[in-house]
């Protein structure tokens, strides 16, 4: 356990509401208010500065609303008796066409999509940060940067156990909760996508950043629901029927299985909510590393359904608290941090450096996996050609201001976080 700067307040600081909508600051190439909204189960509230909670970070798909979403998938229903835990479900922006929905960091990226034939969406925020391109249909305000200050938020207003700090989301929603495993890695104890999937060349993140800090990533374990038959976001991959080309699901858990050390074949995964009327079967990776899974159930449905009964989301907090990080860290995000720059020259030397190792990795990854080696060169040529700077992110405010980055040393954060590793796969 490791106690929030909010477990040490005499009272709550008044900065956020009990429960409902929340308005939050956030520092992106504008500065823009963004909402979540919070619910604080009353079992919270009791002696809330000395028993830290558990809490849930929950992303609604496109066109999404926070608050729909929050009870619609009422999750704190399913949390057990003396348990702790807070929900937050931010809201996706809405600035384009294509209705709400979350950065994943393709703006601008044609090689996700068919040529001709998809429902392209210019955003407001890509035509000012010029990232459009064919293949576009969400926004370009960086999101992370809005995870970041709801952490921060949180974790300075209540009593917050950063060892349980968890991620789910559905759609676009788990898109986006792939994209956090690689832009915050370490950060997160355990994550559940439910149907919902990397796009084309993303697998491992841009510029296979999930295998560049594969050791921060070994602290989170992993769930996938899907419907089997979704097509949409197909389980098995490739084009979807509206031309968006994705990664398919076997794929992204054998990345993940390999990170934790699992064994290469999955196996039966028998949990309470296997079967119903939806069908819903699981698998799992045997023998990852101590204290971690990585797993994947499928189910009758379509894209939108979830397991009938409230399966998906009893199963869903049951497999995250069993999980806490073990690792002292902080909040972070990746070595690779994205910014909407070129490229200093002085620093292109460097990517080349750091990339020639993690391409490496990637190939043999790939062959663990089944991919060839050739379409592994190919994608990480593409994801280092199109990034357009790394950079460590710089905060004003006094909570989020970067500590421990001398010497080059990976970006971190103001806020003590800790996790540990464990990964599972479905079929």
């Amino acid at each position: 356990m490791h106690a929030s700067p909010g477990c040490k307040a005499p009272s709550p600081s008044g900065q956020l509401q009990e429960d409902g909508w929340q308005k939050v600051m956030v520092e992106d190439f504008q500065n823009v208010e963004r909402r979540f909204w919070l619910v604080e189960p009353p079992a919270v509230r009791v002696d809330a500065r000395t028993h830290p909670a558990a809490l849930l970070l929950s992303f609604h798909g496109q066109f999404g609303d926070a608050e729909a979403y929050a009870k619609q998938h009422n999750f704190a229903e399913f949390v057990p008796s003396g348990e702790r835990m807070i929900f937050a479900y931010p809201q996706g922006m809405d600035d384009g066409s294509q209705g709400s929905g979350w950065n994943v960091g393709v703006g601008g990226d044609v090689s996700t999509c068919l040529e001709s034939g998809v429902d392209y969406a210019c955003y407001a925020s890509c035509s000012q940060l010029n990232q459009c391109g064919r293949c576009n249909w969400s926004t370009c305000y960086d999101d992370r940067r809005f995870v970041h200050t709801i952490l921060t938020t949180l974790a300075n207003t209540f009593c917050v156990d950063l060892h349980r700090v968890y991620l789910q989301g559905e759609s676009n929603g788990a898109m986006f909760t792939h994209y956090l495993l690689a832009e915050m890695p370490g950060t997160f104890a355990a994550a559940v996508a439910v149907y919902g999937n990397p796009l084309l060349g993303y697998a491992a993140g841009a510029g296979s950043q999930i295998l560049q800090d594969i050791h921060l990533a070994r602290q989170t374990s992993f769930l996938q629901l899907h419907g089997r038959q979704d097509t949409l976001i197909p389980a098995s991959g490739g084009v979807s029927s509206q031309g968006w080309i994705y990664e398919p699901l076997d794929k992204v858990q054998g990345i993940w299985a390999g990170i934790h050390n699992c064994s290469g074949e999955t196996s039966h995964w028998e949990n309470p909510w296997i079967g119903g009327t939806s069908s819903m079967s699981c698998v799992e990776y045997p023998n990852c590393n101590p204290g971690t899974h990585v797993a994947r159930c499928l189910y009758d449905g379509r894209h939108g359904d979830w397991p009938d009964d409230s399966r998906g989301e009893q199963l869903t907090v049951w497999f995250v608290l069993q999980f806490q990080r073990s690792s002292t860290g902080l909040w972070r995000f990746s070595r690779s941090f994205q910014r909407n720059d070129e490229l200093p020259t002085s620093n292109r030397a460097a990517v080349i450096v750091l990339a020639v190792p993690f391409f490496v990795a990637a190939m043999l990854a790939a062959a663990a996996f089944g991919a060839g080696a050739s379409s592994a060169a190919m994608v990480i040529h593409r994801r280092i050609t199109r990034r357009r700077q790394w950079r460590v992110l710089e905060f004003s405010s006094p909570a989020a201001r970067p500590v421990g980055t001398a010497g080059g040393e990976e970006p971190t954060f103001g806020i003590e976080t800790e996790a540990s590793p464990r990964v599972a796969e479905p079929s």
